[in-house]
């Protein structure tokens, strides 16, 4: 694809196509990295990312759980005030 920089301000910029934003699914904010051949454009990712879905896989393997809900500590014996 071939684009025109456009002037923004005193600065420049370009415009990306709706169908290039679909595909990579770019949202308000983006990652730009300079590299030999040139600019890359990458979606920036947002916290935490994939932790709810890693999350629910890891609970799903047998004594996951288990394992945690029998690990005494402090907090449950001595710190919970209702």
């Amino acid at each position: 694809m071939r684009t025109k920089l456009i002037k923004i301000g005193n600065s420049k910029g370009i415009r990306l196509s709706s169908t290039l934003i679909n595909q990579f699914d770019l949202k308000e904010e983006i990652i730009l990295e300079s590299t030999d051949k040139g600019i890359l454009i990458s979606p920036a990712k947002t916290p935490r990312q994939g932790w709810e879905e890693q999350f629910k896989s890891s609970v799903k393997k047998p004594g996951k759980v288990d394992a945690w809900n029998n690990f005494p500590n402090n907090f449950d014996e001595e710190e919970w005030a209702w």
